[in-house]
């Protein structure tokens, strides 16, 4: 979860490889794509996209919930990441599911880039 989220795909991969299930998940329901979308800051967008990538590529559940009901996008929007939030359309997220409180991917978006991108997309 943490390799995910500081976007480290090498050992992010490894662990894949050695048979660690791609959507396994913590305490909080939440997967490795859902960590990786939601990446730490200083984790870097390329190394960010590169583990997105893999765990779409290995089948994590694109549209999987944590137990706020959130999906990887509707992560990623709140947190700001418009290449992530477009990675993830164009891989087929889901973009009008809502979670428990009943927000969108867009009602939860944390700027206009991220915004607009959710625009007209459902």
């Amino acid at each position: 979860m943490y390799a995910a989220a500081l976007g480290f795909a090498p050992i992010v991969r490894r662990l894949l490889d050695a048979g660690v299930p791609v959507d396994t998940r913590d305490g909080n329901e939440l997967t490795a794509l859902m960590w990786a979308t939601g990446h730490a800051d200083n984790a870097g967008s390329a190394d960010a996209q590169a583990t997105v990538t893999l765990l779409l590529e290995r089948g994590a559940a694109i549209d999987a919930t944590d137990n706020r009901g959130r999906t990887p996008l509707m992560i990623a929007a709140e947190r700001g990441h418009a290449a992530i939030v477009a990675l993830l359309m164009a891989h087929g997220a889901a973009v009008d599911l809502r979670d428990k409180a009943g927000k969108t991917a867009r009602d939860l978006a944390a700027n206009d880039e991220v915004r607009a991108k959710l625009i007209d997309k459902r």
